[in-house]
């Protein structure tokens, strides 16, 4: 377990075992049932057979969501994008291993042409600086946003419908592009569950150890990861979001009670204030745990 810093280790300990789920096995059944609803409702409207389509970047949110989701209706019904953003990303190295596993329609389509091309004309009028915090934020926010562009282009040729393929832990501090992904979709998967749900999943499911171990990032430049630009280990951002979120217990009680980083929750509630309007866009997803979308005082 890695090094925290926002709360005691015997806390993180503590409520990790509190927030986890009593039998991963049954969600894994409840949501293959979900998916498998969700397809079969799309072959009854649309009259002829769909294909269900997941942005496939090689890590392990997207990766669980491509095993679902063959689970549950096959992966001849499946089409898998992997859309690296540069040369020599790591993301084409696993997600060709996940497809080797799984044996989807899949490719590979690079970004980064389709990035610098439109970007060219915006800089002239707004320059941008790439080793700055903002300039990287925005090229990051229209590369995401244009892989939502190339899933839904490729959705109208297929008769297609994409799967999403963030989770709640993103989802409550609006870590994603509005309009972009990961939470541009038409069905989610992951939205109930937290990152440590999903890695508790993986081993279930034989997700490949490579994908596992992979440090969480977005992939739109290099050694970028949620971590360091969440400013907290992953497991800190599952308590922080379970006891703000979840269980409704204010950031003073916290602090108090549990030994809480008061710079972190202020950080974390801000980022869940700021993002409020990416969560009014939320589209269908499955509802494996209830979720309070309280508002904070």
């Amino acid at each position: 377990m890695k090094q925290f810093k926002h709360f005691p280790p015997e806390t993180i300990y503590s409520i990790l075992a509190e927030m986890r789920l009593n039998n991963y096995e049954e969600v894994i059944s409840n949501i293959c049932h979900e998916i498998l609803k969700y397809y079969q409702r799309l072959q009854e409207f649309e009259g002829k057979k769909p294909k269900l389509i997941i942005g496939l970047s090689g890590g392990v949110d997207s990766t669980i969501v491509s095993f679902l989701a063959v689970r549950a209706i096959g992966k001849e019904n499946i089409i898998t994008v992997n859309m690296p953003a540069y040369e020599g990303d790591e993301s084409v190295e696993k997600s060709n291993l996940v497809n080797r596993v799984l044996g989807t329609e899949h490719y590979t389509i690079y970004i980064s042409q389709i990035i610098d091309a439109g970007l060219k004309k915006i800089k002239t009028y707004f320059p941008i600086d790439q080793e700055t915090e903002i300039g990287k934020i925005r090229i990051g926010n229209y590369a995401s946003r244009i892989r939502v562009a190339i899933l839904y282009d490729i959705a109208k040729i297929v008769n297609g419908k994409i799967l999403g393929t963030g989770n709640r832990t993103e989802f409550v501090q609006g870590y994603a592009a509005k309009w972009g992904t990961p939470i541009s979709f038409d069905f989610g998967i992951l939205d109930h569950l937290y990152k440590g749900d999903i890695y508790a999943m993986a081993k279930i499911l034989g997700v490949p150890q490579e994908v596992i171990d992979a440090i969480p990032t977005t992939g739109y430049y290099k050694e970028q990861s949620h971590e360091e630009e969440l400013g907290a280990t992953l497991e800190e951002q599952d308590v922080a979001s379970y006891l703000l979120f979840e269980k409704g217990i204010s950031k003073e009680e916290i602090i108090s009670q549990f030994g809480a980083s008061s710079v972190y929750l202020n950080s974390i509630l801000q980022r869940y204030l700021k993002s409020e309007d990416k969560r009014s866009i939320r589209q269908e997803h499955i509802k494996i745990r209830k979720f309070c979308d309280k508002d904070i005082k």
